[in-house]
């Protein structure tokens, strides 16, 4: 399991429902699964997708805390050479950057 903590922009943190819904689309465009709003309160929302980025189809979870700005990525049975790149693209896609890997 791979862990990240990334903050978001102070743009995206102004406008977090705008963040989220280009966030939707990017994992939409290339996940297996389409992500879906397993949660979704005024404090937070947990998004999760699955994505094949080599043989194994990898399931990720995003939590936006909307208070405090930031996402946790969670990536679920993915081996090392599988979770890295997929956390890459996700960070990169996203317009993320990494303030830990837990």
């Amino acid at each position: 399991m791979s862990v990240t903590i990334c903050p978001l922009t102070d743009v995206d943190r102004d406008n977090v429902d705008g963040w989220l819904a280009r966030a939707e689309a990017e994992l939409a465009a290339v996940a297996v699964e389409p992500p879906q709003r397993v949660v979704d309160t005024s404090s937070a929302v947990l998004l999760r997708a699955s994505f094949k980025p080599g043989q194994a189809v990898v399931s990720a979870s995003l939590t936006l805390y909307r208070d405090h700005g930031r996402v946790r990525v969670d990536l679920h049975g993915a081996a090392d050479h599988d979770a890295a790149p997929l956390e890459s693209w996700l960070v990169e896609a996203l317009e993320l950057t990494v303030a830990a890997r837990l």
